[in-house]
């Protein structure tokens, strides 16, 4: 894993030097984790570069979980799951499951004020003292919870979901990488 996880780092410094589409960074990154652990370890990936000017972002993603965005709110309207704009709509192979795999790239608008919520599976495992997931429910009702409550200051949204995410673990011992 050490090793897999060094070619990616490496192939993503090439790759960020040279100012390559996000779908052919996916490409390289995927040969590149191929040609080290031979097919036989896999990493998901999602990847995206945003135009500062247009703010369009440009995404590709190889069975990572879906990343979404929340939309700026107006007036005191409260989000529900439904307002949550899924960013599923492109998804390859896993990094080092097929040298040949091709990855797609898709765009979006973002706005000012915007959330872009990115994140590992290791969030959704988080387990409480009953040794019960959070799942994707809990996760979504955490980030809802924390969007609704501060839904103008970032700081503030982040201190409200961690603390969400740390009042459900309760302190229990964290099965995976929680990004």
């Amino acid at each position: 894993a050490a090793l897999m996880t060094s070619a990616a780092k490496s192939a993503t410094s090439l790759i960020q030097k040279n100012h390559i589409e996000i779908n052919q960074a996916m490409e390289q990154l995927n040969y590149a984790i191929s040609s080290v652990a031979k097919e036989n370890m896999m990493m998901t990936c999602f990847a995206a570069s945003i135009d500062k000017k247009s703010l369009i972002m440009t995404y590709s993603n190889a069975s990572h979980e879906p990343t979404f965005i929340l939309r700026k709110q107006v007036g005191e309207q409260e989000l529900k799951k439904k307002d949550l704009e899924f960013l599923n709509n492109t998804n390859g192979n896993r990094l080092g499951q097929d040298k040949t795999s091709s990855y797609e790239n898709k765009q979006i608008q973002l706005h000012p004020g915007d959330r872009i919520i990115f994140y590992t599976d290791g969030v959704t495992d988080i387990k409480n003292l009953e040794n019960k997931a959070l799942g994707e429910r809990g996760f979504i009702k955490a980030i809802l919870n924390s969007q609704n409550r501060f839904p103008s200051s970032f700081n503030d949204f982040t201190t409200a979901f961690d603390k969400e995410l740390s009042d459900y673990r309760q302190n229990s011992e964290l099965v995976d990488d929680v990004t």
